[in-house]
Formats: C-alpha cells, structure tokens, sequence
C-alpha cells in the first residue's frame, strides 16, 4: 500500500490528460509559495468531469468486480457513519446544554 498523505495530487485535464503530483510546499516561477497564489474554484462540470474519468477508469479496469465490491461496502458504510453522527450531535449538544444549565444554577 503506497501512502501519499505528504503528497498533493492534482487531476489535471491539460493535453492528454493524466495526474500530476506536486510535494508540498511547492514554488511558482515568482518564487512565492503555491499555497499563498490564490487560484480560481474550479467550476462543477470541470469536477464531475475529472470524476467521471477516474470512475471509469477504476470501474472499467480488469478488476472491476474488486472496485464494485469496494464501492458497494463503502456506500452502506459511509451512511451508516453518518447515520451515527447525528444522533451523536444531538447528545453532545444536549450534554452541553445541561452543563451549562448546571453552572447557572
């Protein structure tokens, strides 16, 4: 398993396409650093774009039934954290409540 956490990935839709991969902190041709440069959002048609791409390369690989096994334990269990974080806010917010109720008094 390749760890690419220190990495910053960008897709890049230049000409022919591909993936571009920049270390952090990273200078421009002005010698300022990239995360100072602030860049245009980039529109929703250009993101589902970019995913599109990558969706069907990851989906119509040789190991597609890998990838649709992964995406169909993923799915189920990301609602089911999220399924759980809601009544979780609730009691985390009502637990302040009562401290803050306790203090008062």
């Amino acid at each position: 398993m390749i760890l690419l956490s220190p990495l910053r990935i960008s897709f890049a839709l230049a000409e022919g396409g591909g993936i571009r991969f920049g270390g952090m902190g990273t200078h421009n041709d002005k010698g300022s650093s990239d995360e100072n440069v602030s860049q245009a959002k980039p529109s929703l048609g250009r993101t589902l774009r970019q995913f599109w791409i990558i969706a069907k390369a990851f989906l119509g690989s040789k190991s597609k039934r890998k990838a649709r096994s992964f995406l169909a334990v993923l799915l189920p269990l990301s609602l089911a954290v999220g399924g759980v974080q809601v009544p979780l806010s609730y009691a985390g917010r009502d637990f302040m409540n009562d401290i803050a109720l306790t203090r008062m008094v």
